[in-house]
């Protein structure tokens, strides 16, 4: 991904310095507005990322996203941990995107706020950039699955029409329940799958909220400090897209990230109920509708 948006971000600047050089009044005045929109959605990017540790980044992802989708199948439901994932990424949740039930097809916006999550450090950080630069270019994953909903191919459309070749071929094939596949599949060898890029998704937190066996060895893989694959660790603190508005420059502006919004309706609710210390479970409606 990284690579096609390189080219593309060459190729662009290659095309308004020729148009600069030879219509001048024409291109110049659209080279500056252009300049300013990104300035404009570059800091407003840098001020919706916050950073939390991986398990409110994954409670986040949820308390947000439950039910958004309720014609979703119940195989894509939750949060997923991407486990041996090489990327600088760790979780993403289904729920929230827009699915076509007649067509069995699956619309996730890249870099959107509160479906993915990044790693810190550089590596994070650079990735979260290209990936949040796609958003600009309303890039969606159209995961259009077969009629039983067992296999999926992944390909990559910018401003939701354009087909953007990546280099190589996604796919998605379930496994068990909470359990997919995510194998990719290089242009120059399409008929062997690239274990190094491939991975599986497994659910951490379920349809109901609650953890799931696999969110201790998410837990554990990231403690470990290992890199995945000889690439990356997993970090201990997440990068997400929050809510737009909140948590300016990473809270050095007004404005609340998501978790402190969770945590302060779930305080509410708790207040409400005179329950004291409830479970995380108890208040999913209600902040769900604040965060999203």
């Amino acid at each position: 991904m990284i690579p096609f948006f390189c080219a593309l971000i060459w190729w662009t600047t290659a095309a308004l310095a020729v148009g600069c050089f030879y219509f001048p009044k024409i291109v110049g005045p659209l080279t500056l507005v252009l300049f300013l929109y990104l300035a404009w959605f570059a800091y407003q990017s840098y001020g919706d990322a916050e950073v939390h540790s991986a398990d409110n980044a994954a409670r986040i992802l949820y308390e947000a996203q439950a039910g958004k989708t309720p014609n979703l199948p119940d195989s894509m439901k939750g949060v997923f941990w991407m486990e041996g994932n090489a990327a600088p990424e760790l979780l993403i949740t289904m729920e929230g995107s827009e699915y076509d039930e007649e067509r069995k097809e699956l619309r996730i916006m890249s870099g959107a706020p509160l479906n993915w999550s990044y790693n810190t450090g550089k590596a994070g950080w650079i990735y979260w950039a290209f990936l949040r630069f796609s958003y600009l270019l309303c890039a969606r994953l159209r995961v259009r699955f077969d009629p039983e909903c067992l296999q999926a191919d992944m390909p990559l459309y910018l401003f939701s029409c354009i087909w953007a070749p990546m280099g190589m071929v996604w796919t998605m094939k379930y496994v068990s329940d909470g359990v997919w596949e995510r194998n990719i599949n290089l242009y120059w060898k399409p008929k062997k799958k690239w274990n190094k890029g491939s991975y599986t998704l497994r659910r951490v937190i379920d349809a109901d909220g609650r953890e799931t066996p696999a969110f201790a060895e998410m837990m554990a893989v990231i403690e470990s400090g290992e890199k995945v694959k000889g690439w990356f660790k997993k970090t201990p603190t997440q990068i997400i897209n929050g809510k737009p508005g909140g948590g300016a420059c990473c809270g050095l502006l007004p404005g609340p990230d998501a978790w402190r919004v969770y945590q302060e309706k779930r305080r509410q609710n708790n207040n409400v109920r005179g329950t004291g210390d409830s479970s995380t479970e108890a208040s999913t409606d209600d902040s769900s509708s604040e965060l999203a």
